[in-house]
């Protein structure tokens, strides 16, 4: 699923923007995709100092456009406004009719990968967008891409995002999928084949052809855990998810909330698009790599935990 709409980069002038920035580079040359570059300054009660400051914001912004295309991205714009950052970015997100925002993590994410500032984590909730945070220790070059997904209409679109993405970047995708736990552990066997079936069911509705795959499981309550074990292997990479609210509502679900104040990786929060049947099951995925991006070779049966 290849991204159509403009790119709005909510510009951080701290320790992390020009890693942020050679990050939205290469996503704006990979997608051909336009970014309209956003700074935003506090509002100030003495007028003649705030325009002063929203001068000197453009001037900055004017400086991160330069490098932005010296690193062969594609500059849709500026903008210097004044309010609060997580307000303003879903404002002009919307008003520019982009599909992306992109932020970083904030400025102590340059020295602890776990963390998360409050403005990237409203933005995140409540925009009507996709959303990817950037970590500053990402690789701007993306290598590795670990997607969450189960059978629902969200969860296509992330893989369909993710999909194509690889493709692009020529990157790995790994998928970590859910299995509800069934509600009587007396044959865990027969709920895990049953899990396996319906992913085999999903992943036919995607071509996944050339994109090299591997593929794990995660189990009902387990899904946060094993998210962030997962991500931990390479935090240098992507994680992506869908946020379970329908658009612009607040919250984004019991799995995405936790993984998002906790994860070292990049992330990127996909919002609903198309419908895909759900049939209640979560997908069960091997643990095997498929160096041809096919469905892969079946792992050996794993069983719900016991209760």
């Amino acid at each position: 699923m290849a991204l159509r709409g403009r790119i709005l980069y909510l510009v951080a002038f701290d320790g992390a923007e020009a890693a942020i920035t050679w990050q939205v580079a290469e996503l704006s040359k990979a997608w051909q995709t336009p970014v309209v570059l956003l700074g935003v300054q506090p509002s100030h009660w003495l007028s003649f100092l705030a325009k002063d400051r929203k001068r000197e914001l453009k001037h900055q912004l004017l400086d991160v456009a330069k490098r932005l295309r010296g690193l062969k991205g594609h500059v849709g714009g500026i903008k210097a406004v004044t309010g609060e950052a997580r307000t303003e970015a879903r404002r002009v997100a919307d008003q520019i009719g982009a599909e992306l925002i992109i932020t970083g993590a904030g400025p102590r994410a340059v020295d602890d990968p776990l963390a998360l500032s409050e403005t990237a984590f409203d933005i995140a909730r409540r925009a009507r967008q996709d959303v990817w945070i950037c970590k500053p220790g990402a690789d701007p070059q993306i290598e590795h891409i670990l997607c969450a997904a189960d059978t629902s209409a969200l969860a296509g679109d992330a893989v369909r995002r993710s999909v194509d993405l690889c493709r692009r970047f020529n990157a790995r995708l790994r998928l970590l999928s859910v299995l509800a736990e069934p509600a009587s552990a007396d044959d865990p066997d027969d709920a895990a084949r049953s899990g396996r079936e319906a992913q085999r069911r999903f992943l036919d509705q995607f071509d996944l052809a050339g994109v090299p795959l591997s593929r794990a499981i995660a189990w009902g309550a387990q899904t946060p855990v094993e998210l962030l074990l997962e991500a931990e292997r390479f935090a240098d990479g992507l994680l992506v998810m869908g946020a379970a609210s329908a658009s612009g509502a607040k919250g984004l679900g019991a799995t995405a909330e936790p993984v998002l104040r906790a994860c070292p990786s990049s992330i990127l929060i996909v919002r609903r698009r198309g419908a895909i049947a759900d049939d209640g099951l979560g997908t069960a995925i091997a643990s095997t790599e498929s160096a041809d991006g096919g469905r892969g070779p079946e792992a050996a049966p794993t069983s719900p935990p016991s209760r």
